[in-house]
Formats: C-alpha cells, structure tokens, sequence
C-alpha cells in the first residue's frame, strides 16, 4: 500500500497547529489603545487559577495606524503566546443607557432591545454596533439592562488595527465596566456602593458601582495626569473638583435612594496622594486610595522596566478585563456582521478539524489491516505449505484448503447529504390574534392583530425570523388598546429573505 508522504506532512502539520491552538488557550491577552499609551496584560489560567504573567505599557507618539500597529507588533514580540485576545474602547467612544425591560426570558429581551436600540441614538441602527448585560431583576419580573452603543465606524477602527497588528479579539468591552470587575475581583469585602476615580493620562473615568461588580453609572472627563502634574496649575485640580461634583450631584439625583460612603481613587499611581489631599476637604464620603497591582498575583517577571511610565497611566480597565468572572454575561461590542463572518470561518475550522481528525482514524485503521493483512496472508502460506506435506495422509484436507478466501477491506468515500425540511406549519402562538394582513410582491408582508399580553408580541417577531421566508422582522407599534385592558394592538412588517 502506498500512501502519499506530501499529503501525511500537511495532516501532521495541521494537527500541530491545532495542537498549539488549544495550548495556547490557556493565555488570556488583554489590549487597550488609549490616546497615549497601548497597555497589555497577560494572564495564565492554570489549574482554574489566573496570574498576571506579562504586564506591558509603551508611550504612543501618534495615533497615527502605521505607529499604533508598530507599537503593538513590538509589543506582541516580547510574549511568548497570544493566546485568547480581548480588547478595550475608551468610555468617552461609548453610549450607554440604562433600562428596565418588562421580561427576563434572553429572546424577549433580546427582541425589545432590538425595537429600543433606534430611540436610544442618532444614528441608523445599521451604522452602530450594541451589546448589554442584565445588571438584575426586581421582584416585578423586570430586568435592569446596561446597554452600550457604539458607531460601528470606531468598532471596526480597532478591529483592523489589531488585525494588522496579528491580533483577532475574541470580545471588545470597554474601560469603565472593565474597571468595575478589577475592583470587585481584588476587593470583594467592600459591599456598599463605590464611587471609584480611575484617572489617566488624559481622561479621568468615574464609575458608580455596587456589590457585586453592577455598574449603575459611569462618564469620562477630559482631565488627566498630564493636566493635574503641570506645577501652578490649580485650574486643572478645580476643574478635576468640580467634574467629580457633577457627577456625584448627577448619580444622587438618578439613585436618591442609594448612598455613597466610599470614594476610591485609583489609575494613575503618581498622582493618587495629591488628589485625595485636595478631594478629602470637598466630600463628606471616605476616600480611599487602592493601587492598580496591590493584591493581584503575578509571576516573577511580569513587570517590565519602565514602571515609571507605568505609575503615569491607568492599568485598572486593562487588567479588569483579565479578572471579568468566568460565569458572568459579557459585553461585545464586535458588530454584527463580523460575528457572523467569524461564525462561518469558525464552523469551516470545525469542519477541516473533523477532516482531519477523520483522515487521522482512516490512516490509523488502513495500518491496522494492512498489518492484520499480511499476518493472515502469512498464516494462509503457513498452512498452505503444512497442507501440501501432509497431503498424501489428509487428502480430505484439500477440499477445505480450497474453501480458504482472503477478505479484504474496501473504504470509499461516502457522502452525506442532508435534507432540510423547512415546510412551516403553524408559527402563530395561541396568545396572537392575526386579524388581517397586507402583502407587498417581492418585499414582504404586514401583519395586523392583537394579543393577550405585549411579550407574546416580541416573542412572535423571533418565532417569524426562524423561519425559512422572513427576517429582520420589524414591529411598527405596538400599544395597549384603550377600554380593553387584556388587549394589546399591533403591527408588524416581515420582509421576505432572498431566494
């Protein structure tokens, strides 16, 4: 039997590959481009244990794309393994509102979220990219959701500096809710809610958080170290004192119910002292100052040289984003177009992997019967030759030498072919009442009616985008009808998909 070398090299290579794929999974690399700085953490996960094994930050002298990708790729030198990539956008790049829907099954959310996200910016939906996490449930049934919107323009800026830095991130979160889980991660005793002060090089982000980890509130202010270090200049601390006072007056007024009795000021190491000395008189709030890397565990060698530079800058958000809970909901703001095209490339993968893995098993059973083969061709001559001299005594023995047959295996290739079935019977729940309905040629089709209850409405509009004639189903309006409390009027527009 004769197998093709070239062929069994380009197997074995691929299952290396694959084999350093998945050793590589055990590192979770974590980017943020600021205006000044690309800052890199790395995390090693061993025995369901993380430690920071690399911590990285390099000044930016531009945000020109050839600089920030030559900044990055010099960066990405000095690890050994990228390993799993997330990525960050800066808070003042993102909109986020808070919202309280009336469900807490993911599809409904999901479906109303999808009606809601237009209202909540001025863009066209088409232009932006969104992503939320459920922050809780009241007793009611309703779900408080933080949604983060950004231009899809600013998504796919990062997306392709990192891809020509060699980077594909798995996620895009941003600063402020990273910032939040470094907190509450490090420091879980605290169970009141926080107002935290993450200052940076240029910008100060204020989060407002609670146990464990929830974000209520959060903005960026364009004051930073650079400002706040210039000798002489008490107009930046007053500009600093000042914003931190809206903001503080902003969130009481939002949540006068909840009281803040902790300030912590963190991010920027060299100036943390001179700000709480000019905060402490201004607010009747404790405040405390906590180090980016105080209580994290870190390998021997994970800080580089230039820790100078590094008590400049804001290391909480990128390191967050290593420490976000493993079990938690996460934020992504990769848009919906390239979660597609990674889903495709991800089955292809799964599919060349099986290939391969098949291939392998089919080599492995070929040499098996190729050995069981010979040994039963050599017992076949064995016994042949033990026939013939004992021939003259056992000549009864020759019909049965006659009967031997040697069996060979045959293996062809067989392709499966699958049938899909997408005859759909009946795709209108009980609770909807379909009253009439418009059909437009070759666009789609309107629907009219009423139902029992306003999600059975939004969980419609999921059940028409599973089937093989509708998408992007859309509800004009939906509202409750006037002297009839238990009826719910709506409408909703079902465009065909394209042959």
């Amino acid at each position: 039997m004769k197998i093709n070398f070239k062929i069994l090299v380009g197997i074995m290579g691929k299952f290396k590959e694959i084999r350093e794929f998945l050793l590589s999974r055990n590192y979770l690399t974590c980017l943020e481009i600021s205006e000044t700085h690309i800052k890199l953490a790395q995390f090693e996960k061993r025995k369901g244990e993380k430690s920071l094994v690399n911590l990285f930050t390099r000044n930016l002298p531009s945000l020109d794309e050839g600089t920030v990708i030559k900044t990055i790729k010099a960066v990405l030198r000095e690890i050994k393994k990228k390993g799993t990539v997330l990525s960050l956008l800066p808070r003042q790049q993102i909109t986020v509102r808070y919202l309280k829907l009336p469900s807490a099954h993911p599809e409904e959310i999901e479906a109303m979220l999808d009606f809601q996200v237009s209202k909540q910016i001025p863009y066209p939906k088409e232009e932006i990219a969104y992503s939320y996490i459920k922050l809780g449930i009241d007793t009611a049934g309703y779900t408080d959701i933080l949604l983060a919107i950004v231009h899809q323009e600013i998504a796919y800026k990062q997306l392709n500096l990192l891809h020509s830095s060699g980077l594909e991130p798995e996620r895009i979160s941003f600063d402020t809710l990273a910032s939040s889980s470094w907190f509450y991660y490090l420091y879980p005793e605290y169970r009141e809610t926080i107002f935290l002060i993450d200052v940076d090089t240029l910008y100060t982000k204020i989060s407002v958080i609670c146990f464990p980890g929830r974000l209520l509130f959060s903005r960026a202010i364009k004051v930073g170290v650079e400002d706040l270090e210039k000798e002489g200049d008490s107009q930046s601390l007053r500009n600093f004192r000042d914003e931190i006072k809206l903001t503080f007056s902003t969130f009481t007024k939002e949540y006068p119910q909840t009281e803040i009795k902790r300030i912590i000021l963190t991010g920027a190491v060299s100036i943390l002292n001179k700000l709480k000395d000019y905060l402490k008189n201004e607010f009747s709030s404790e405040i405390e100052i906590r180090l980016p890397l105080e209580r994290i565990k870190m390998g021997r060698d994970a800080l580089e040289e230039n820790w100078f530079d590094q008590q400049r800058v804001s290391l909480n958000a990128v390191l967050g984003l290593g420490w976000e809970q493993e079990n938690t909901e996460k934020l992504d703001l990769i848009p919906l177009k390239e979660k597609e095209k990674r889903l495709a490339e991800k089955n292809k993968f799964q599919i060349i992997f099986s290939v391969l893995l098949v291939s392998l098993i089919v080599l492995t059973l070929l040499g098996f019967f190729y050995k069981k083969f010979h040994e039963k061709t050599a017992l076949v001559r064995y016994l042949n030759n033990e026939l013939k001299k004992i021939s003259a005594k056992a000549q009864s023995l020759e019909e049965k030498k006659r009967n031997l047959e040697l069996v060979r295996e045959i293996f062809s290739e067989r392709s499966i072919s699958l049938d899909i079935l997408s005859e759909l019977h009946r795709i209108t729940p009980e609770e909807i009442n379909l009253v009439s309905f418009d059909f437009e040629d070759g666009k789609g089709i309107t629907l009219r009616g009423n139902s029992t209850e306003m999600a059975a409405v939004f969980r419609f509009v999921g059940i028409l985008d599973k089937t093989p004639y509708f998408s992007h189903s859309q509800v004009k309006f939906v509202r409750k009808r006037v002297g009839a409390e238990n009826l719910t009027d709506f409408e909703i527009f079902s465009p065909l998909k394209s042959k």
